[in-house]
């Protein structure tokens, strides 16, 4: 197989992963993820694949709707609570230190709200992850490709909603340049604590 079949097929599983991913969101239980169910038909040829049917991520997986509302909710309530404790700190010059304060305050949120979330659920996943590739239903490479790129969404809006709060309330300059860099350096930085957080959640047992 060639390196460019590889990443064709890689791409493919991934795809398929993360449709399934984003259906167990949409259902309505409570349990966090327990299996993939894949049914198994027989082909014209004697061969047996499995069945890829939303019916069956919505069936099996979890939703981790909760979550997701969490993570929203704690981002904007976060942003109400430094917007007001630094309220209309970047038009005065006299509280330079407290703009300092803030900047910190946001990296400090930003990097622990996403890494400790992947840090705590990561470990949930891999008696999962370990059982599925040892049967080989898909890489680590599209596994991870594909949670990364679920994940995606939910962070972008995460990011922008929690950023934009911030940044109106303590009023800091209002120039399209800026505000442009300050949701990048901030997405970035969730980048970046999410794959930390992945890092040691694939280390350790949080259980």
């Amino acid at each position: 197989m060639t390196g460019r079949s590889r990443l064709a097929s890689t791409v493919a599983t991934s795809r398929e992963f993360a449709r399934y991913y984003y259906a167990s969101i949409l259902c309505d239980r409570q349990e966090i993820w327990q299996r993939v169910s894949v049914a198994m038909t027989t082909t014209s040829h004697g061969l047996v694949e499995p069945v890829t049917s939303p019916h069956y991520g919505c069936a099996e997986l979890n939703p981790n709707a909760t979550l997701t509302h969490m993570r929203l909710g704690v981002n904007v309530m976060m942003g109400m609570m430094l917007g007001t404790l630094f309220f209309q700190s970047g038009n005065d010059g006299s509280r330079t230190l407290d703009n300092y304060n803030l900047l910190f305050s946001i990296l400090v949120h930003q990097m622990s709200s996403n890494m400790m979330l992947s840090i705590l659920t990561f470990p949930m996943e891999m008696t999962i992850l370990k059982k599925e590739h040892f049967n080989r239903w898909y890489s680590l490479k599209s596994f991870y490709l594909s949670i990364t790129i679920v994940d995606i969404p939910i962070s972008v809006i995460s990011c922008v909603m929690f950023s934009l709060i911030v940044y109106i309330m303590t009023g800091q300059p209002l120039e399209p340049r800026r505000i442009i860099m300050f949701l990048v350096i901030g997405q970035l930085t969730m980048f970046v604590s999410q794959t930390i957080g992945l890092m040691i959640g694939s280390l350790f047992d949080v259980v």
